[in-house]
């Protein structure tokens, strides 16, 4: 027998197709038959699963179906649009879960695994190497990037290091004809599991705001405004009676750092109020009249 750790548990790994119905636009229509389109991972011993959201998005029943051929049906706990993420959940206990690594310490070159349905292809693995980490597509989280083949029925799936370890939730590929061409991305689990611990308590995820409107500073706006460097988010404006509101910002602010760290551009700062709980707080650099000015801000909920 292999001494690969992967090799070992690959028989019983807890990776799992999804198969899904849609309500037909004609009821007196017959149904379509379930048909696979997506994967999924336990996460828990009692049975609560990880996928993503475009693979449930829309269905009216979900079944599960193990790499024994147990089949489930499921339901879904919650799902989150942003971050392509959503929980299931099955009856019975003590099921075979999935360990998450640390997807903060992947390096690039590391080697990966992707595993999934690709096609229907129930328990399929593929490898690679991770091609790159934060790879911003301008989505809400940033990526792993990796050359694993990833294919239609791999969605929801886990990337996986050679130990078995998750590190990441299988999520898009990009390409110009829909055929896997080599960069493949998924989201780290460390990002994915702070949603899914929100969905398994709340079936929602609840993320913080601020009520401002910003851009990125350009090289033109950073010579204008005084600063050294085109770093920072510029705020537009301000929403009367926000959480900005509140705290003094107005329109015209540069934020340099919040607790500390430095925000590079607008997303960085996007993500960084959104990833937030409501209730968070945070200590502001301002840059206002080429002057640094110290603020602290509280998030309020986003409601949307």
């Amino acid at each position: 027998m292999s001494s690969d750790p992967i090799c070992q548990i690959w028989p019983d790994f807890p990776i799992c197709q999804i198969q899904q119905q849609r309500p037909q636009p004609n009821n007196s229509a017959p149904r379509e038959r379930p048909r696979g389109v997506g994967s999924g991972f336990v996460i828990s011993k009692d049975g609560y699963i990880l996928t993503n959201h475009h693979v449930v998005n829309g269905a009216s029943s979900i079944s599960v179906t193990f790499n024994d051929k147990k089949e489930y049906k499921a339901k879904l706990i919650g799902s989150d649009e942003r971050t392509d993420v959503a929980v299931l959940k099955i009856e019975g206990s003590n099921f075979p879960v999935l360990t998450p690594a640390n997807s903060d310490q992947l390096k690039v070159g590391q080697w990966v695994m992707a595993a999934g349905s690709p096609f229907g292809l129930q328990n399929t693995v593929t490898a690679g190497i991770v091609s790159a980490i934060n790879r911003d597509t301008g989505d809400f989280v940033s990526f792993i990037q990796t050359d694993a083949a990833v294919n239609p029925g791999n969605s929801g799936g886990p990337l996986v290091d050679t130990s078995g370890n998750v590190v990441g939730i299988n999520s898009q590929i990009l390409s110009s004809n829909g055929a896997f061409a080599g960069v493949a991305l998924a989201i780290p689990i460390n990002d994915a599991l702070k949603v899914a611990d929100q969905i398994r308590s709340s079936g929602k995820v609840n993320r913080g705001r601020i009520g401002v409107s910003i851009q990125d500073i350009s090289t033109e706006n950073a010579t204008v405004l005084g600063l050294k460097e085109p770093k920072g988010v510029l705020i537009n404006g301000i929403e009367q009676g926000s959480a900005a509101d509140k705290a003094g910002l107005q329109a015209g602010d540069v934020v340099l750092e919040a607790n500390g760290s430095a925000i590079n551009d607008a997303r960085d700062f996007a993500r960084l109020i959104g990833n937030s709980a409501p209730g968070t707080t945070f200590a502001l650099n301002v840059w206002r009249d080429k002057k640094l000015w110290k603020m602290s801000i509280t998030t309020a909920s986003d409601k949307n």
